[in-house]
């Protein structure tokens, strides 16, 4: 990740760091990063990408957040918990 965050630093307005991380129950959706690092896949993700780009807007996205509210408040407390 830090590769390619600095190789693109600066280039990049905004970084997209974490993509679809819950499922619609509001649990962590099984991917290889939660089966190799746990849950602090998302907080490292997003530490990794600060620090090779520390001037970029960082988010995350997942989907049905907006047809599902426990999901999106899930999402919100994701993010802020980083």
């Amino acid at each position: 990740m830090k590769t390619v965050v600095g190789h693109f630093k600066g280039l990049c307005y905004v970084w997209d760091v974490v993509n679809k991380a819950l499922n619609d129950d509001e649990t962590l959706r099984t991917s290889n990063f939660l089966e190799v690092l746990g849950e602090a896949y998302i907080s490292l993700s997003f530490q990794f990408t600060r620090e090779a780009d520390p001037v970029a807007k960082l988010c995350s996205h997942d989907f049905n957040l907006e047809v599902i509210p426990s999901k999106a408040a899930a999402a919100k407390d994701l993010v802020h918990a980083v």
